[in-house]
């Protein structure tokens, strides 16, 4: 980012420019949408001020013009005694506070990509991190997913009576990678201490094998259904045949499943953006799959639970002597899937502060095994 796309009056959501706290209605999609995505934004923008050592800082304007005090920023070391910002704890500050309007957001910012030798190591963490997930599908067991742990976890200790009647007031949100380590922090809430935290995340990754599909010239749609039918299809075989050898993990994993099923996190996913298809993928094939073989539900169950990835993990760490589970499986969610915005952009965060007017914007949610239109 340059100087002036930190600007909040150049770059930010023009139909909010000087509203004021007073006249956001958070019970409103639209609201909550471009709010938590200029939130996101703010991280951004507070690395970029403490990089380029601003004397006047650009990220207030991103929290403050939606009634938001800046709590903590979450950091990170580098190099010899430096530290980058790859997330914030905002507090709701304005009064009297709106009922439906959360008391904290812990937002996480994406990659950042930079050229000066100062600041190549927090590029470096960032394409580190962006390996493992493309690799692992999450960012689990990395030192940003347990400072990000810890700040949540004091966060909910600090409430007066932190419970499930606190949820609501804690918010999640994330964009790229910073949405991967937010999905990270709200499946770890919610094994840990069961707490369903609202979660925001704006395009997620999961590459999927759509766009080669479509690069090789077969039949997009077709292609994509009959290799995921296909798949589902071998997991089951795989399940029935490997019980005796994996039949311990699936019965964590079937437990993880079920923990995290009550959990809706919001996916803002557009469908130009190759990064984020495997999760519009995964979601709209699944409920196809299930509908067109209803006979097997109990099995195809069982295949969604696990997955190959998961057995070489588990199997890799039988064998190392660290039997642990990842958590990388994802019940429920709730799909808000945008076709505007050109291919090179589609992954950026700038379209989601942008009105309902201008997006298609198409809902679905997704809850386990029921799906259903907004």
């Amino acid at each position: 980012m340059d100087g002036s796309t930190d600007r909040f009056e150049i770059y930010g959501p023009t139909q909010f420019m000087g509203a004021g706290a007073a006249m956001i209605d958070w019970g409103n999609e639209e609201h909550r949408r471009v709010i938590i995505a200029s939130l996101v934004n703010g991280i951004y923008v507070l690395e970029n001020d403490r990089a380029k050592s601003r004397a006047v800082a650009l990220a207030p304007a991103w929290y403050q013009s939606f009634g938001f005090g800046l709590k903590k920023p979450l950091t990170e070391g580098y190099g010899f005694n430096n530290t980058s910002i790859f997330g914030a704890i905002y507090e709701y500050v304005h009064v009297p506070r709106h009922p439906s309007a959360p008391r904290y957001v812990v937002a996480f910012r994406g990659t950042m990509l930079r050229l000066s030798f100062d600041n190549m190591e927090v590029t470096k963490k960032d394409l580190g991190l962006d390996g493992k997930i493309l690799f692992t599908k999450s960012v689990e067991f990395s030192s940003r997913s347990r400072l990000a742990r810890q700040d949540a976890d004091q966060l909910m200790k600090d409430q007066a009576s932190p419970g499930p009647e606190t949820c609501v007031e804690v918010w999640l949100a994330g964009h790229s990678l910073g949405a991967s380590l937010a999905l990270d922090v709200g499946r770890y809430m919610m094994v840990s201490i069961t707490l369903n935290l609202p979660t925001f995340l704006f395009n997620l990754p999961n590459v999927s094998f759509a766009p080669l599909l479509k690069l090789l010239q077969a039949k997009h749609g077709k292609a994509k259904r009959d290799l995921y039918y296909t798949t589902y299809f071998f997991k089951v075989g795989t399940v029935l045949l490997l019980a005796p050898l994996f039949g311990s993990h699936w019965k964590r994993m079937r437990k993880l499943y079920e923990q995290l099923s009550p959990w809706v996190p919001n996916l803002y996913v557009n469908e130009k953006d190759v990064i984020c298809q495997g999760y519009i993928d995964y979601f709209m094939l699944r409920q196809q799959f299930e509908e067109r073989f209803r006979g097997i539900r109990s099995w195809s169950s069982e295949a969604k639970i696990v997955s190959f990835r998961n057995m070489l993990f588990y199997m890799i760490a039988k064998l190392s002597g660290t039997d642990k589970e990842r958590l990388n499986v994802l019940p429920s969610a709730t799909i808000l899937k945008n076709k505007t915005q050109s291919f090179l952009g589609a992954h950026g965060l700038k379209h989601w502060w942008k009105p309902n007017v201008e997006l298609e914007l198409n809902s679905w949610s997704f809850r386990n095994q029921e799906q259903t239109a907004l």
